[in-house]
């Protein structure tokens, strides 16, 4: 990973086979405590998995045409999302 004077750089996703470093790694070269490294870290793959706002409409469209399909079929069911929804 290269690391620029004083800033951040992330890892391009894709990357980790070569690098070894995890594509939502952030070097912060002002962080000497490994607990806050690690909290940041963790913060940085929160924000680096979490759906952006397409795929969460994507989501929520694609079970209304579940529903949808479900009830057609089956007037009287009521359809439950659960998991990873």
């Amino acid at each position: 990973v290269d690391v620029e004077d004083g800033g951040e750089v992330g890892v391009a996703a894709g990357s980790l086979a070569s690098s070894g470093v995890p594509p939502w790694y952030t070097v912060r070269k002002e962080l000497s405590c490994t607990t806050l490294c690690l909290h940041e870290e963790l913060l940085d793959l929160v924000n680096f998995v979490r759906p952006s706002d397409w795929e969460v409409a994507l989501r929520r469209d694609f079970a209304t045409c579940v529903d949808a399909a479900a009830k057609s079929m089956w007037p009287g069911c009521s359809v439950h999302a659960f998991g990873s929804s």
